[in-house]
């Protein structure tokens, strides 16, 4: 096994509106053969009920409005402008709906419950609360504070799979639920990167007690890499909003992927290739220990022997290799350049002292080629 040398841890009221006062329309039987005029004004007052209905309702309430407006004849609309009327308000409720997000923290658990849970690791006696309070942390990861999506949605269900603690079922739901996050919208940038972290997690699990199916393996490893290689948020740590860390929680789950025995040498070349693509991204620097956990999938590919040592340093050669630029000499003129060179000569150190200091001869492999690309460096 190998030594990390330096790898560190890790609708119903969305505005609030006051309610609204409406005045109802009461139109006598003599008046139902509305003028034109007339007939604009009930118009305008249903526009501007859809609107509020849009703000604040549900689809029941929309029915019971159409219904009780139109169906019966109140204001006298006509039999397609009822139909268009029930249809815009129909519509204008469902997004709200379909908006509204699971809650996190699951329900029942304030603030002060989940720190006692956290200090007691997590221990929840009934088999039957535990499932169900993990399956609830799934949202968790997308949430703005550290606290619940870190401290609690991370560590919670890290800690009780490590413990053994969820049933197959449990860990199911849990990766339906996280593998479409990995292709989510995610403008603040926490819930892909902690939703890869956590699969980690369960991917771990899946390999020490193995139930996926074959196609079900191919959909996880086909989607964390497609996660992995278009990975474009490289921040890491934030004082008021903790980490990010899109990269070093992509590089978990292709470890854990790449560890599992399932997986041959055609999806282990996938999983190298796509480490190769974010050891150096044009212009940034890492700062946050990336290229350590960078390095963690190929010292475990490199441990099953899979690759020889000849076809190691090729790989390390190319990953090491200057381009874009012209030579190493360039690097030194521009921040990309800086930037490349910082980069791979930090991943390339972590492997070649990984492996010089490895007693496994499989992982010990690695170090003529990282060595080659160090002593190529400027």
């Amino acid at each position: 096994m190998f030594r990390a040398v330096g790898i560190n841890r890790n609708l119903r009221r969305a505005i609030a509106p006051e309610h609204m006062k409406m005045r109802r329309v009461m139109i006598g039987e003599e008046h139902r053969d509305l003028s034109a005029r007339k007939a604009h004004q009930a118009g305008h007052l249903a526009e501007v009920y859809v609107q509020w209905l849009h703000k604040s309702s549900p689809i029941a309430r929309a029915r019971r409005w159409s219904h009780r407006h139109c169906v019966r004849g109140g204001v006298g609309l006509t039999t397609p402008m009822r139909q268009f009327l029930t249809a815009l308000a129909l519509l204008a409720s469902a997004p709200a709906q379909a908006q509204t997000p699971p809650a996190c923290p699951p329900a029942g658990y304030d603030r002060a419950r989940l720190e006692a849970l956290r200090a007691a690791d997590f221990e929840i006696a009934d088999g039957r609360e535990r499932q169900r309070f993990a399956r609830a942390l799934a949202p968790c990861v997308a949430s703005p504070d550290p606290f619940l999506r870190d401290a609690i949605g991370f560590e919670a269900l890290s800690h009780m799979l490590r413990a053994n603690r969820l049933n197959v079922a449990t860990q199911t739901v849990l990766i339906n639920d996280l593998l479409p996050r990995l292709e989510s919208a995610d403008a603040q940038g926490f819930e892909r990167p902690f939703a890869a972290l956590v699969l980690s997690e369960l991917v771990r699990a899946e390999r020490l007690n193995p139930y996926f199916s074959d196609a079900r393996r191919a959909e996880v490893l086909d989607r964390s890499l497609a996660y992995f290689v278009n990975v474009r948020d490289y921040r890491g740590f934030d004082e008021r909003e903790g980490w990010r860390h899109g990269v070093a929680h992509g590089a978990d789950l292709l470890l854990q992927l790449a560890a599992a025995p399932t997986t041959q040498r055609a999806d282990l070349i996938r999983i190298r290739d796509a480490i190769a693509t974010q050891i150096a991204p044009v212009g940034h620097f890492y700062i946050y220990g990336e290229f350590e956990r960078l390095a963690r999938p190929i010292l475990v590919m490199a441990e099953r022997g899979v690759f020889s040592a000849d076809e190691w340093s090729a790989w390390l050669a190319q990953v090491s290799a200057p381009a874009p630029l012209a030579s190493w000499r360039e690097a030194f003129s521009s921040q990309a350049g800086l930037a490349r060179k910082h980069n791979v000569a930090a991943f390339a150190y972590v492997i070649w002292a990984n492996a010089s200091l490895s007693q496994d001869q499989n992982i010990r492999a690695l170090s003529p080629g990282a060595e080659a690309a160090l002593r190529a460096l400027p």
